[in-house]
C-alpha cells in the first residue's frame, strides 16, 4: 500500500514539474516576444519567434521547451488580438502568468483565481 502511495506521489510531482516548466516557458516566451516587439519593430515575426525561443532554450537547458515556445508564439503571431491582450495584461498585472493560464488555446499555467 505504501509503495502505491509513493508511486502516485512521484507521478504527481513529475506531472506538476512538467506543468511548471511549461508555465515558466510560456511566461518567458511571451515576455521576451513582447520586449522584442517593442524594441525591434523592423524584425520579422519569425525572427522574433526564433530569438525568443532560443532565449528560452538557453535558459531552460531543455530543447523540448523550444517546441513549447514555438507553439505558443505561433498562436500569438497568428492572432494580432492575442498580442494586444498580452500587452494589456502586462501593463495591468505586471505578469503574464494568468494570461498563460486562461487566454491561450491551451492552459500552460495552473489557474489561481
Amino acid at each position: 500500500m505504501h509503495k502505491l502511495f509513493f508511486l502516485i506521489l512521484i507521478l504527481a510531482l513529475y506531472v506538476e514539474c512538467a506543468r511548471w516548466s511549461e508555465c515558466h516557458t510560456c511566461m518567458s516566451s511571451l515576455s521576451k516576444f513582447v520586449a522584442l516587439s517593442k524594441a525591434w519593430n523592423k524584425m520579422q515575426g519569425k525572427d522574433k519567434l526564433m530569438t525568443s525561443c532560443n532565449f528560452v532554450r538557453e535558459r531552460s537547458k531543455d530543447s523540448k521547451q523550444y517546441k513549447v515556445c514555438e507553439q505558443i508564439l505561433t498562436e500569438v503571431m497568428a492572432h494580432q488580438v492575442i498580442l494586444h491582450k498580452i500587452k494589456v495584461y502586462r501593463a495591468k498585472h505586471k505578469s503574464v502568468r494568468a494570461f498563460c493560464a486562461r487566454e491561450l488555446s491551451k492552459s500552460y499555467c495552473p489557474y489561481r483565481g
